[in-house]
């Protein structure tokens, strides 16, 4: 979805609604990253769900969830760490 689409409709939801919905749509993504991220065969599937779950982390860091925002975290710092993207992979494995 569109960033300014997800923004209006976001800012159209009252506190419980919005922070409901992060809940959901982050244990969404970390369900699709419960594959090994370390292991290159599932980096295929894991790629194109990485700009996803950066997104849903920085949500759900802001409505202060913290499970499995930490997990989610951790794994795609693996998967970024695994493919050299040291500088991506450095906060979330310190936040994690």
């Amino acid at each position: 979805m569109h960033g300014l689409v997800q923004d209006v409709t976001r800012r159209s939801l009252d506190a419980a609604t919005s922070r409901q919905r992060v809940t959901e749509t982050l244990g969404w993504v970390n369900a699709a990253f419960e594959r090994n991220p370390g292991d290159v065969s599932n980096w295929l599937r894991l790629d194109p769900l990485a700009p996803h779950a950066q997104r849903v982390i920085q949500l759900a860091d802001e409505e202060g969830i913290p499970e499995p925002t930490a997990e989610l975290k951790h794994r795609l710092g693996i998967l970024f760490y695994r493919k050299s993207l040291h500088a991506q992979a450095e906060p979330l494995f310190r936040q994690a």
